[in-house]
């Protein structure tokens, strides 16, 4: 890097290599700790690190073609490179938008296949929610593609040099407004989910606040993506602000989020096997499958089909019972702990406001 501003792009990279520690962590534990197949929520994961990764390559690009100068402001004024390399970077601003967008909705993606694990069936008005939000999240992917792809036609017109043929100005704004907005929504109904299960739990208090930090680091997500809406709508005004700015919180948010997806399924590292686990605490409860997964035993089963008898009718065979403790995430793994009684009592507390 040869520039200060150009430094600062180095803070999304690291970003970028604490992920890549993250999911590689994520697959030990599943694939040679658990020894299990990947879940859904994994392999959305992994698809989502690679999407990162694919993001993270147009920085040292655009650092080689000289546009992360100070001098150069978002509009590409000041870029003194050559023509050609200013139809390069005009290019590659526009194909870096779909690794970019791509990755903020698999994140999205990867956690809504976490609360697909966790919520049980009788939580009907929850579940309906969470429905609503992965449809909105799917359909918000889709409209935000499109519109990269036909705002401006011929797609060449991103690129062109001439004043005649090139986009209008309109059609970056739209573009801009209609992606962050949606991707912002999505990251709020996210965000939201989970606080529709937590209160309900009688857990210990250190757990619940446990719980509690972990969902709030998404709250860390969507500042850093309203720091990037405002400096980016600040450059609309002030075209003084740097090209390397913007990237830089551009970065911050793509990686950021990503990060936030990957760490929920790793609470087994800090502490999974809990007294729950102890033979004697089995014996005693009589709910131990008598198999050792290295998460715990296996006690929800019983619950959720009992549960799903008295409250829906259309899963008393049993087959859309889901077992958190053998296929749910690290941080979700209190729901199979020695505290299940007390569990399925505050479900039961909480049935009349789903």
């Amino acid at each position: 890097m040869r520039n200060p501003e150009a430094k600062d792009i180095l803070i999304s990279e690291i970003i970028v290599i604490i992920a890549t520690v993250l999911v590689a962590a994520r697959l030990n534990l599943r694939l040679r700790v658990q020894k299990r197949k990947l879940l859904l929520s994994d392999i959305v994961m992994v698809a989502a690190w690679i999407s990162a990764v694919i993001t993270a390559a147009f920085t040292p690009a655009f650092a080689v073609l000289d546009a992360f100068d100070p001098k150069v402001h978002t509009s590409l004024e000041g870029y003194s490179g050559g023509q050609t390399n200013l139809v390069l970077i005009l290019k590659m601003l526009f194909a870096c938008g779909f690794p970019f967008y791509t990755t903020l909705y698999l994140c999205k993606a990867a956690l809504l296949a976490v609360y697909m694990q966790v919520f049980p069936d009788f939580m009907v008005k929850r579940r309906r929610f969470l429905w609503a939000t992965i449809w909105f999240v799917g359909i918000s992917y889709i409209i935000t593609i499109v519109i990269l792809f036909v705002i401006c036609l011929p797609i060449n017109r991103s690129w062109d040099l001439n004043p005649a043929r090139t986009c209008p100005r309109w059609s970056y704004v739209v573009t801009f407004h209609v992606g962050w907005g949606l991707s912002f929504l999505g990251d709020l109904l996210v965000f939201i989910l989970p606080w529709l299960i937590v209160p309900a739990l009688h857990v210990k208090r250190t757990l619940r606040l446990g719980i509690y930090f972990t969902f709030l680091l998404g709250s860390v997500n969507m500042a850093v993506s309203l720091v990037r809406f405002v400096m980016i709508w600040k450059a609309g005004a002030d075209s003084s602000i740097s090209l390397s700015t913007i990237i830089l919180w551009s970065a911050l948010d793509v990686n950021i989020g990503l990060v936030v997806a990957c760490l929920p399924s790793l609470r087994p590292y800090f502490g999974s096997r809990s007294k729950s686990e102890e033979p004697s605490r089995e014996s005693r409860s009589g709910e131990s499958s008598g198999k050792r997964s290295g998460v715990g035993p296996i006690p929800m089963n019983y619950h959720y089909k009992q549960r799903d008898e008295e409250a829906s009718p259309s899963s008393s065979d049993g087959r859309n019972v889901r077992d958190p403790s053998v296929d749910g995430p690290g941080w979700v793994q209190f729901l199979a702990s020695g505290q299940t009684a007390s569990v399925v009592e505050g479900f039961k507390a909480s049935r009349p406001v789903h």
